[in-house]
C-alpha cells in the first residue's frame, strides 16, 4: 500500500527533493574542506527544512548524533537568512576525532568564513561557537540538572555516554 497519496514512497509529499540527496551533501562539505571529508553526510537544505517544519525562529535545536554538523550549520544559515535566533546544542562520541575535526572545524568556517576549493571567499554568517569535552558518563540527575537551569526542558532524555557539546549561543548569554 502506498504510504501516501501521490503513490511516490515518502511519507510527506514534497520530501523527496533532489537537493536531499547525500551526494549534495558531500559536495557541500568538500566546498567548505576541499576534500572529502565524511561519509554521506546529511545535506543542507533537507535539514534547513526540517528546522522550519519543525520549529520556532527562536528555538533551540538539539542533535546528539551531531556527525559533520549539518544541523550546526543549517541553524547558522537560517539565522542568517530570516534573522532568527534558534540556538543548537550538538552532541557526539567524538569518533575518529570528528567533533574536533569534522563539526568544530566545518562551523568555525561557516561562522568566520573560509577559502572554497576554487579560491573563492566564502563569507561567514556570524555566530558564536563553545566546544565542551566531557570524559565521564553523565548521570541523569547532571543532565536535568543543566537542562532545566537553562530553561530547555522540564524532563530531558537519558544520555549515558561520553559526548562532546558544541553549543551556538547566538545572541544570547551562556548560563
Amino acid at each position: 500500500a502506498p504510504i501516501n497519496d501521490n503513490n511516490d514512497g515518502y511519507a510527506f509529499p514534497g520530501w523527496n527533493k533532489p537537493e536531499y540527496s547525500s551526494g549534495n551533501g558531500t559536495n557541500e562539505l568538500k566546498a567548505i574542506f576541499g576534500e572529502k571529508v565524511f561519509q554521506n553526510p546529511k545535506p543542507l537544505q533537507l535539514i534547513m527544512d526540517i528546522i522550519k517544519v519543525c520549529a520556532d525562529k527562536t528555538d533551540l535545536i538539539l542533535d546528539f548524533f551531531a556527525g559533520s554538523g549539518t544541523t550546526g550549520h543549517a541553524v547558522l544559515q537560517l539565522n542568517h537568512e530570516d534573522g532568527g535566533t534558534r540556538q543548537f546544542i550538538l552532541c557526539t562520541n567524538n569518533e575518529s576525532n570528528i567533533c574536533k575535526e569534522v563539526s568544530y572545524s566545518r562551523l568555525e568556517k561557516v561562522i568566520h568564513g573560509y577559502k572554497s576549493k576554487s579560491g573563492k571567499w566564502v563569507s561567514g554568517l556570524g555566530g558564536n561557537l563553545r566546544y565542551y569535552r566531557c570524559d565521564f558518563e553523565w548521570p541523569y540527575w547532571f543532565i536535568e540538572k543543566i537542562f532545566t537551569s537553562m530553561g530547555i526542558c522540564k524532563h530531558p532524555l537519558k544520555l549515558n555516554q561520553r559526548a562532546i557539546l558544541i553549543w551556538s549561543v547566538g545572541l544570547v548569554q551562556m548560563v
